[in-house]
Parts: C-alpha cells; structure tokens; sequence
C-alpha cells in the first residue's frame, strides 16, 4: 500500500514525526489487514529526501512513529519499500514503476497473483496493475470523480477510504460461503 494520503493524512513531505496523523479508519483497517494474515507492506516515494528537504533519519523517525501508532493494536509492517529519489532522477524504482513491488515479492516470498494495491493516486494503481497484482484499489476519499478512462481497467476498483478497501480485500480472501 502507499502511505501519505493512503495511510496518513499528505500535508506534503512529511519529514517531522510530529506531522504524522492517520486518516480516519486506517487503524481499523489495518488492523483487519492483519487479523486476516495478510502481509502490510508500504510502498511510497519519498522524494523529500532526493530534494533535501529531509534526512533519511528524518524519514526513518516517521516510520518509527507510523509503527509506533499501529502497534497498540497488534499491527505491524513487514517492510517499507522506498523510493528516495525526484521525478526528475529517472530512476527504475519511483512508483508508476513495479520495481518496489516486485523486489518485495521476491524478497518476501509473495505470490502477486494474490495480493492487492491500495493507493490514492494513479501512479499507486498503475504501479499496482504493472506489477500482476490482483487488484488495485484507488482511494477516492472525496476527491472530484476521476474520469472513467482513468480506472476502466477491471483490476481496479475505485473506493472512499483504506477500510472499504481492507473490508473488500478481506471479503475476497474469505468468500461467504
């Protein structure tokens, strides 16, 4: 999953653990995530650190304080994968790109087939749709509408927040019967 705006509230380069406040139902759905066995991995580019702007202590402190907040309920994330450079760097891992999902998977032994993308941008979904995942899911949390050539693919699935994601992720892992 991304984290700023998909997680967290994105006030934009978040460098300062202070600045770090969740969004509303993200607790719960992780929560759910995890009572389900599902393995949370954040996925995010970081360019505040390509632009100086912070240290990658600075960031290492958010994530600190990101697992700090979702411990206190039995929540914990397997692993952050990090893109730390500007759009302007022309690197392989910045998200559209599938390389942070795909070092991951092989890293953690995960079968994309299976496995969801959530995020609130394009670039997550696209990233999501490039890296073979089941489905991705694109938070609209209250935004304008995106047009309908933005999200025709059948492997994503717009949605209101992380939660409705998480409820729907579930659903799927364990079908009623």
């Amino acid at each position: 999953m991304d984290r700023d705006g998909t997680l967290n509230f994105d006030p934009g380069y978040i460098g300062d653990p202070a600045k770090l406040s969740l969004l509303p139902g993200a607790l719960e759905a992780l929560q759910l995530l995890s009572e389900n066995e599902l393995l949370l991995i954040v996925v995010s580019n970081q360019s505040g650190v390509g632009r100086g702007f912070f240290s990658e202590d600075d960031l290492r402190a958010v994530h600190e304080r990101l697992d700090a907040m979702v411990a206190g309920v039995g929540v914990k994330f397997t692993s952050y994968e990090l893109c730390l450079h500007t759009p302007t760097d022309q690197c392989e891992c910045r998200k559209p790109s599938p390389k942070l999902v795909l070092d991951a998977a092989t890293r953690f032994g995960i079968d994309l087939s299976k496995s969801y993308m959530v995020g609130d941008k394009l670039s997550d979904v696209e990233c999501g749709e490039r890296a073979g995942v089941r489905l991705s899911y694109l938070i609209q949390a209250g935004r304008l509408s995106r047009t309908p050539s933005q999200t025709q693919s059948p492997r994503v699935k717009v949605v209101e927040s992380l939660l409705q994601a998480a409820t729907e992720i579930v659903g799927l892992k364990h079908p009623a019967k």
